[in-house]
C-alpha cells in the first residue's frame, strides 16, 4: 500500500472518530501509536504532524509507545506488560484513547485489550478507536523462518517474539480463541475496530 494511501486511511479513521471540543479536560483525545517488530516510532513518519494539521482545533495529544523489539529475552507478553504500564501513565489518565498499531503492535494491543476486559479495568471504557495494519493475527511465515534460522542471521528480531508469532505458536492459538469469543468480538465492534491487511 502506498504511503499516501495509508496516510489518507489514518486521517479518515481519526476524522470520523474524534469529536471537537473547545476545552480539553476529559474531552481530550489521545492517539497512541505502536510500531511493529524490528521498528520504532519512526515507522509512523509524519502522521503526528498530519493529525495536528487537520485537527488543530481539537484537543489532541499523540503518544508513541516504543518497546525493546529485538531483545532475545523478551516475549510478546513482556511487551503487553510494558504497554500496560505505558497506557496507565499520567499523560494518558484523562480523555478518550485511539490506538493506531502496526504489525506486532496490533498483537500487543489485542492482548492488552483482552487483559483490560478480563480485569474490568476502567481504561477500557476510554478506548474508543482501534486501527491495526498488517497485523499477523494468525502468525507469519517469516517468523517461522526467522525462528528456525536463529537470530544470529536476523539479529534485529528477538527469538522470543519470533517464537510467539510463528504460525503454530501458543500465542496464535490464543488469537484464534479471541476471534471466536463473542464477548471480545462485541467489545472490538464497540471500539470502531478497523484492520487493514497488507
Amino acid at each position: 500500500m502506498k504511503r499516501s494511501s495509508l496516510n489518507f486511511l489514518i486521517l479518515f479513521f481519526l476524522l470520523f472518530s474524534i469529536s471537537a471540543s473547545a476545552e480539553c479536560g476529559t474531552s481530550k483525545n489521545n492517539i497512541v501509536f505502536i510500531h511493529g517488530i524490528a521498528s520504532n516510532k519512526g515507522a509512523f513518519g509524519y502522521w503526528d504532524q498530519y493529525v495536528q494539521k487537520f485537527h488543530k482545533d481539537e484537543c489532541l495529544s499523540s503518544h508513541f509507545f516504543e518497546y525493546d523489539t529485538g531483545n532475545n529475552r523478551l516475549s510478546l507478553n513482556d511487551f503487553v506488560e510494558s504497554f500496560d504500564e505505558f497506557m496507565h501513565q499520567e499523560s494518558l489518565s484523562e480523555g478518550k484513547i485511539k490506538i493506531v498499531a502496526h504489525s506486532q503492535g496490533g498483537l500487543i494491543t489485542l492482548y492488552w485489550l483482552k487483559r483490560m476486559l478480563d480485569n474490568n479495568d476502567s481504561i477500557r471504557f476510554r478506548v474508543n478507536g482501534l486501527m491495526t495494519m498488517a497485523t499477523p493475527y494468525y502468525g507469519a511465515k517469516i517468523a517461522n523462518l526467522g525462528y528456525s534460522l536463529g537470530t544470529f542471521i536476523l539479529p534485529i528480531l528477538g527469538k522470543k517474539e519470533l517464537k510467539d508469532m510463528r504460525i503454530v505458536s501458543k500465542q496464535v492459538m490464543q488469537t484464534y480463541e479471541l476471534f471466536n469469543n463473542k464477548d471480545f468480538l462485541s467489545y472490538l465492534k464497540d471500539l470502531n475496530y478497523i484492520s487493514i491487511s497488507a
